[in-house]
């Protein structure tokens, strides 16, 4: 037994050992560690069986979790003979040797040892016709925050004499990738992690004979180091790494005989579900584009045009100048549907989830609203809520159905951040309690990758944010709202 380990289990035992309730009990405690690593296992399922003396048999008596250290502890009501045994990740550890237990005995530094998924991804290349070959295994982190990196690309490259040889695996759910078919003789391979974007360092790793070579990937999400729950620095991060990565894709119309702008022109991306509105100077706007190739498909009166290949490279803006020709096609039985402006631009533009102006400010506006009541009725993937409190003024709350949590012991609201004539306001809490739609020319809500391209990371933009412009002012200026 190691030195650590024998301070584990004599810690462990005097804690057990100081507790008051159940003193006298059979007590079975220790830690569950990876196969390779020997990292602590978190959240590993430990069953306890008993040992049949009819037949010898194991017969399951007690279940726990392993804790965020991989330390479980178990009480047993009797003494007698037990064995243990660990399964996390799909993988079981092997039982544990016979346990006589007597009565008050505790064992208090028992090891369960659970097979290395990596381990067991790299024998699975033999399996799949890459016998003799080396396998790179590992882990695709963030190197700030440890954070695992799903859906990341890894490339790794080799000489094989004078061929360059290539490998590419994506990482799965838990940062894991695999790269199969490396030959054992090539001495070093060189490897890159890239998500959305972001790439990481090439990096040497010495390969030697036909065997698992582990190694993590780093990808540098992030450049200063983050504190906190990790399941909400893992959102963070990932929310960021796409805000850096997305683009917008602008455009412009114009007739190709005339030259003059093509208005209201429906414009489609090919392949996806993604519509925009040509405004009267032909113009159109795709917020939060993945990175790729795209066409778009322009009708207009019955013309149906595709654009050749367009490519948003990640994290940047586009814009492209069309000329259309159309050309007439006969249309057999039109219905023709009437909609409101409002409906039409929330109907074509789906990252906008919700925009009120127009008709409807002015309904609210005879109404006496105000900006949260608005948001209420107009936006039904926002939760608005009051929240009461005694001898005070309500508090309002705006969250989205998709917001960042805080780790906190007290309720609290996720609240969005709220921007007015492009500003972000520090106290916007107040703004929604007490602004009448009087003054409200348009009103819509942001979802978090949006807010943070348009108005920054930080704060309550990981929730998104409501986005104001005052009357006479912002994108939607309607002469309705003007009238006097």
């Amino acid at each position: 037994m190691s030195a650590t380990r024998g301070a584990f289990g004599g810690a462990l035992l005097a804690a057990l050992l100081a507790a008051p309730a159940g003193a006298g009990a059979q007590t079975i405690a220790g830690s569950v560690v990876e196969q390779v690593s020997l990292a602590p296992v978190r959240g590993a399922v430990v069953t306890i069986f008993t040992v049949r003396a009819s037949d010898g048999e194991p017969e399951p008596v007690a279940v726990t979790t392993a804790d965020g250290e991989g330390i479980f502890a178990l009480e047993l009501l009797r003494p007698g003979t037990y064995r243990a045994q660990a399964d996390a990740d799909g993988l079981t550890s092997p039982l544990s040797p016979p346990l006589r237990l007597e009565a008050g005995e505790t064992v208090a530094d028992l090891a369960l040892v659970v097979p290395s998924r990596l381990l067991a991804m790299a024998l699975h290349c033999a399996a799949e016709g890459s016998e003799g070959t080396a396998a790179l295994v590992g882990i695709v982190r963030d190197p700030a925050t440890s954070v695992v990196l799903p859906n990341a690309q890894v490339t790794a490259t080799w000489q094989e004499g004078r061929v360059t040889r290539w490998g590419e695996a994506v990482s799965d759910a838990a940062g894991r990738y695999r790269i199969c078919g490396v030959s054992p003789e090539v001495g070093s391979v060189r490897i890159q992690g890239e998500l959305l974007g972001r790439r990481g360092p090439w990096e040497e790793v010495n390969v030697s004979g036909a065997a698992a070579v582990f190694h993590d990937v780093p990808v540098a999400i992030r450049t200063r180091p983050v504190t906190g729950n990790q399941d909400v620095i893992q959102e963070r991060i990932l929310i960021e790494a796409a805000a850096r990565s997305l683009g917008d894709l602008r455009g412009q119309l114009h007739d190709q005989l005339s030259e003059a702008p093509l208005p209201y022109a429906v414009v489609r991306i090919q392949g996806t579900s993604l519509q925009a509105l040509a405004d009267l100077d032909g113009r159109f706007l795709f917020e939060g584009i993945q990175p790729g190739k795209y066409e778009l498909e322009i009708r207009n009166l019955g013309s149906v045009v595709l654009s050749g290949p367009v490519e948003v490279p990640p994290g940047q803006d586009v814009f492209v100048g069309l000329r259309v020709a159309p050309r007439a096609v006969e249309l057999e039985g039109v219905e023709v549907t009437v909609r409101s402006a409002v409906e039409e631009v929330t109907r074509l533009t789906p990252f906008r989830r919700d925009i009120a102006y127009g008709e409807i400010m002015v309904e609210e506006e005879i109404r006496g609203a105000r900006a949260f009541e608005i948001l209420r009725r107009s936006s039904p993937g926002l939760r608005v809520r009051e929240i009461y409190a005694d001898h005070q003024l309500p508090r309002v709350c705006v969250e989205s159905n998709r917001r960042v949590y805080r780790v906190t012991d007290v309720p609290s609201c996720e609240m969005v951040a709220v921007v007015v004539d492009g500003v972000r306001i520090p106290d916007g809490e107040i703004v929604l309690r007490n602004m009448p739609a009087s003054e409200i020319e348009s009103i819509e809500f942001l979802p978090a990758i949006q807010a943070q391209i348009q108005y920054g990371v930080s704060g309550s933009t990981a929730n998104g944010a409501v986005v104001i412009f005052t009357r006479g002012r912002g994108p939607y200026v309607s002469p309705l709202r003007n009238k006097r």
